[in-house]
């Protein structure tokens, strides 16, 4: 049986014994899998993708990569690539050095071949053409791709992306929607992500997991056309976009 990428185990996030927001979830994700955390604002998503990626410390459970346990403490290359909510990318440096940088952070690799890895994955992104360009004079969905080329830069196995598509117009953030599907379904690399974009959410995840704030609980899994159908209340309220009485914190 195929390992999964990523376990979560009886997980507990938040800040301290008084501030939790996130109790006892258990969830895996498979090798190519394009997973959406999902649910209200405040529920806890971004503190939850912040302990999986190793950036906090759970305060209960344990999140396993590979089969192994993720210490974000732990010194040592990446598995993994991220792609912040803002990009995260240097504004002093060019596309080309933003990418190259964890490159030659990591590896010993000659300067050109490095130059040569990051001009691929700038490639890949269709950015080939900007790579002297500072990210100021990019559109805020050419800064988004530039982010995720360089999360792709050491070439992992699992990348993170935190809302990929806030704040772009449709078409841009169709065009990164579509970018994010062939990166799962033709390189293999598997995505988890946070976003308040149904529909980036509906026309690339393929399996959804939800929180609820007041439960501080994962309420549904599934795919997003099955979870717009459930029983529960909070759940189709939710992909349907109706009003509830249920409000998350």
């Amino acid at each position: 049986m195929t390992q999964p990428t990523l376990q979560a185990r009886d997980l507990s996030v938040g800040y301290d014994a008084s501030e939790v927001l996130v109790e006892h979830v258990s969830f895996e994700v498979s090798q190519g899998e394009i997973v959406a955390i999902l649910g209200r604002s405040g529920c806890g998503k971004s503190t939850l993708l912040r302990h999986l990626i190793g950036l906090e410390p759970p305060l209960a459970g344990e999140v396993l990569l590979s089969g192994a346990t993720h210490n974000g403490l732990d010194v040592g290359r990446p598995s993994f690539g991220v792609m912040f909510q803002a990009g995260a990318l240097f504004g002093s440096l060019s596309l080309l050095d933003n990418v190259a940088l964890p490159i030659s952070e990591w590896t010993e690799l000659p300067r050109e071949l490095v130059r040569v890895m990051a001009l691929a994955k700038l490639r890949l992104v269709g950015l080939e053409q900007e790579a002297d360009k500072l990210p100021a004079a990019l559109s805020g969905g050419m800064r988004k791709r530039a982010a995720i080329a360089r999360a792709l830069a050491l070439e992992p196995s699992l990348l993170f992306l935190d809302e990929p598509s806030a704040g772009l117009d449709p078409i841009t953030s169709a065009e990164l929607d579509q970018l994010i599907v062939t990166l799962a379904k033709v390189i293999g690399v598997t995505v988890i992500l946070v976003s308040h974009e149904m529909a980036s959410v509906g026309a690339i995840a393929d399996r959804c997991i939800l929180l609820d704030g007041p439960s501080r609980s994962l309420i549904a899994e599934g795919a997003p056309q099955q979870l717009a159908q459930s029983k529960d209340k909070r759940v189709s309220d939710f992909f349907q976009r109706k009003a509830s009485e249920h409000r998350g914190s």
